[in-house]
């Protein structure tokens, strides 16, 4: 009873306004940078929770980021093993419209 739609984190980030101060083609490096930023930044605002998933919570606390030479943010995933808890959080985060709190128990 779902319909799954496709993600392809490589692709480009889309153009948003253009009176900010850096649009997002020009901050991140593809779609998973940016989506993995937000995340972030939802932790940051208190607005995600996360209890006793040790899995999750491992998996998020390896996930860097660095500079690319042209200055955009660029996602490090550990190289050991695929982060699939972390991306399906990133995921369902990042497409949210509106102001949320999540609970993970």
């Amino acid at each position: 009873g779902y319909n799954a739609i496709d993600f392809k984190g490589g692709r480009s980030p889309e153009s948003n306004n253009p009176t900010e101060e850096k649009s997002k083609k020009d901050r991140f490096l593809n779609v998973n940078a940016e989506f993995y930023w937000r995340l972030r930044e939802l932790f940051e605002q208190g607005k995600i929770s996360i209890k006793k998933h040790n899995t999750l919570i491992s998996q998020l606390t390896k996930i860097k980021y660095e500079l690319t030479t042209s200055g955009k943010i660029k996602i490090v995933k550990p190289e050991d093993k695929s982060p699939d808890f972390a991306d399906a959080l990133m995921m369902l985060c990042a497409e949210q419209k509106q102001e949320f709190i999540m609970r993970f128990v």
